[in-house]
């Protein structure tokens, strides 16, 4: 009977500890909802740290306008950004890599892909690029669980 070697080296990798990536200092917080849904008042939430210290918060409420909790998400991303920019033309030392977190996936994705499904969204995610194309340091946008997203869904309601 002949004997087969199997070469199992790459069977069991020595498997190296994913590093984390490293987020920056700056991170700014956002949650939109709107009451009833749809048709409600939009309302949303930021909440703005630095080095884990709150800088900046604000609950926004759209008075006036009757959307959806999917406008609201991506309203107060844009409200968001404004501040963030605005903060960092005015203070030199926040004019820093930041990254904005979402508890919103439409909102996420449609501005990491630049466009959103529908139209009155698909405008809305062209002017929140348009800003953050303005900017020297352009935050990243990163989903977050609602449950981590808790100071920006507080102000939200």
């Amino acid at each position: 009977m002949n004997t087969i070697e199997i070469d199992t080296t790459d069977l069991n990798p020595t498997q190296k500890p994913e590093e984390k990536e490293q987020l920056p200092e700056l991170k700014v917080f956002v949650d939109g909802s709107c009451s009833p849904n749809p048709g409600g008042t939009m309302t949303g939430g930021v909440y703005i740290e630095y080095q884990g210290r709150k800088l900046w918060d604000a609950t926004k409420v759209y008075l006036g306008n009757t959307g959806t909790n999917n406008m609201a998400e991506i309203c107060i991303a844009i409200y968001g950004l404004q501040v963030l920019k605005r903060i960092q033309e005015k203070y030199p030392e926040y004019n820093v890599p930041s990254v904005m977190f979402s508890d919103s996936l439409l909102t996420v994705n449609s501005i990491q892909n630049g466009r959103a499904k529908s139209p009155a969204l698909d405008d809305k995610v062209d002017e929140f690029l348009k800003i953050r194309d303005s900017m020297q340091h352009k935050p990243k946008v990163v989903w977050h669980k609602r449950e981590e997203n808790s100071r920006a869904d507080a102000r939200s309601r």
